[in-house]
């Protein structure tokens, strides 16, 4: 095993470089998810404004909806783990 020094910086993409479309998919993916499990209709927009900070347009409800992505999918099941804590803590 080698080990180097380096310098650790965060690599993370920002609000700015994500796209009106890449949020659009994203969206519709949401909306996969909550229409194969069940869940209200509001739950994707709901889920859109705390990845976002914003609720998408309403005409984005009109949309088809979009097989989730891996990415996706482990960002809803860390969502479901941190509300199931926050229950539990509480």
């Amino acid at each position: 095993m080698v080990v180097e020094d380096g310098e650790l910086v965060e690599f993370a993409a920002s609000e700015a470089e994500i796209s009106t479309q890449e949020k659009r998919f994203f969206f519709a993916e949401l909306r996969y998810i909550a229409s194969d499990r069940g869940y209200r209709q509001g739950w994707a927009a709901m889920k859109h404004k705390e990845k976002f900070g914003s609720f998408p347009p309403w005409d984005w409800n009109d949309d088809i909806t979009a097989t989730p992505t891996v990415t996706t999918l482990r960002w809803v099941k860390s969502r479901q783990i941190a509300y199931a804590k926050a229950r539990a803590a509480s």
